[in-house]
């Protein structure tokens, strides 16, 4: 199974909130970083990128849940009954 880069993060603290989250909801992710930036310390530029990644088959659901985190970490989360619901739906 092939994974997938779904976005960037560049503050290690935001890029482990977000894969908890996506954890929490049932997708496996992992974080990827350069050794450098860890040793060091670093996160500007391209030494302070933290790729999140997915199966890539959980792609589209998981570019889902990121994009609700971060609308509802910058509080432009949409009224609740505007929030598609997920998982499998009574009949």
């Amino acid at each position: 199974m092939p994974w997938v880069e779904i976005y960037r993060f560049y503050h290690p603290v935001e890029a482990e909130l977000v894969k908890s989250y996506l954890e929490a909801n049932g997708i496996e992710a992992r974080l990827l970083q350069e050794g450098a930036a860890r040793a060091i310390g670093v996160y500007l530029g391209p030494f302070g990128e933290i790729r999140l990644l997915v199966p890539g088959h959980l792609r589209t659901e998981a570019q889902l849940l990121l994009r609700e985190f971060l609308q509802r970490a910058r509080g432009e989360a949409p009224p609740e009954d505007e929030v598609p619901p997920r998982g499998p739906q009574p009949l």
